[in-house]
């Protein structure tokens, strides 16, 4: 969040800055106007910084709505700016006679660019009264009732419909059975909905790995990161007197796991770690015991990926097969039961459609009929998307929602102009 914040006000405050340099003979009281715009939004911009750096502020809607606010803002700010650029190189083109002669139809939009400024500056003004008492609470008081906040649920797997992972959790249980006896972090990296969770259970839940091991804990981190709650959460898996724990500070509740841990062979799970800082803030709970321990870690972003493992070679998650997707579609529609015939053709266009991803494919075979028509089937095979896209799908349009939140802000720019080109247009460099 603190980046997004940067890149919103600090990016509008740096063409401000050039504007102001680069036009010193502005009409009166237009430089004036700029100056005080840019002192606002810096002096705002530090506020908004300080309230991103709580460990809530990503599922804060009121600091969301007043980044969200600015981004608009920028956004009409640049406009106003690039008006003004147009306007005064076309005029500075122009001879001296007619520039003379359209001198006052030029200063008139020159004023109109002050106008518009003026209102910026007011809606800035306003942004920052409206959400003055929430972000100040964010900033003084992150957590009213005291206590930490919980992180989100762990995703529901099916583990008796999975397709296509047989390969890769053979891959990933080679490497936690083998190797050296030194303490080994390794990593599974894919995009949401992939299934890195799905392939995790698979290899979490081997009878081989369960008798090697002694010790087998999994835990969800989510982006909701809080390491007092994880700490407390892998505790918990050797003794159900926690209340104990509640008062300890977070090193010291690491020094208690690692006591637990022990001189045995253990085998965790860390389900959907976000950031390097995350996981920094994490392995400092499991000791080195030169027993063979394995710490199985998913994550959905590439330099975390390779920060974690010890090899620096994470697990790339595959995409499925055109065969694997109709398997899983088929599997999710028809349970046990055989597909008709007739709807094989429209399945497997359906399936090809989810281009390999497990979550579209659930998605859908979660809203289609296996007593449909044929043409019930080839019309979503024609167009699936409406139906993944429809928000009774909660479990999608939720994860789509969790990647666009966590997107740059100059990739949710690039996201939103995607949205004019039409489905599977090729798109030409340079255009």
């Amino acid at each position: 969040m603190a980046a997004i914040v940067d890149a919103v006000v600090g990016d509008l405050a740096t063409q401000l800055v050039h504007f102001v340099e680069e036009n010193a003979s502005l009409t009166v009281g237009i430089k004036g106007e700029i100056e005080e715009l840019l002192t606002d939004l810096k002096t705002f911009g530090a506020i908004l910084k300080q309230a991103s750096k709580n460990e809530g502020a990503n599922d804060n809607d009121v600091l969301k709505d007043a980044v969200e606010n600015m981004r608009n803002l920028k956004t009409d700010a640049e406009d106003a700016i690039s008006k003004y650029t147009v306007e005064k190189r076309k005029h500075k083109d122009k001879g001296i006679v007619m520039r003379k002669l359209e001198a006052p139809v030029y200063y008139a939009k020159v004023n109109g660019l002050a106008k518009e400024i003026q209102a910026i500056k007011k809606r800035v003004a306003k942004i920052r009264q409206d959400n003055a008492q929430a972000i100040q609470e964010l900033i003084h008081n992150p957590n009213r009732d005291g206590q930490p906040t919980l992180p989100r649920m762990a995703p529901v797997v099916e583990e008796e419909d999975v397709v296509g992972f047989a390969e890769e959790a053979r891959v990933i249980k080679n490497r936690l059975i083998n190797g050296s006896d030194n303490l080994t972090f390794i990593s599974i990296k894919g995009m949401a909905g992939l299934g890195k969770t799905t392939l995790t259970k698979m290899v979490y839940k081997d009878r081989d790995l369960q008798h090697d091991f002694f010790t087998c804990i999994w835990v969800y981190v989510s982006r909701t990161f809080n390491r007092r709650l994880i700490f407390l959460d892998i505790l918990s898996n050797f003794t159900k007197e926690t209340k104990k724990f509640h008062d300890m500070t977070d090193e010291t509740l690491s020094e208690k796991i690692q006591e637990f841990l022990g001189d045995n062979k253990y085998f965790i799970v860390m389900d959907d770690v976000w950031t390097v800082k995350d996981w920094d803030c994490l392995k400092i709970a499991f000791s080195n015991n030169k027993k063979g321990s394995r710490v199985l870690v998913t994550t959905r972003h590439e330099k975390v990926a390779s920060h974690i493992d010890s090899d620096g070679k994470p697990h790339q998650l595959k995409f499925l097969t055109n065969n694997e997707s109709w398997e899983l579609l088929a599997k999710k529609v028809f349970r046990k039961e055989r597909c008709p015939s007739f709807l094989e053709t429209p399945g497997m266009c359906i399936a090809i459609k989810c281009k390999g991803l497990p979550l579209a494919i659930v998605v859908i075979a979660g809203v289609l009929d296996k007593n449909s028509t044929a043409n019930e089937w080839k019309k979503v095979a024609e167009d699936p998307f409406p139906v993944i896209g429809n928000q009774e799908n909660q479990s999608y349009y939720e994860l789509v929602k969790l990647s666009y939140d966590h997107l740059p802000v100059h990739l949710k720019d690039c996201f939103y102009t995607l949205v004019f080109f039409l489905l599977d247009m090729r798109l030409m460099p340079g255009n």
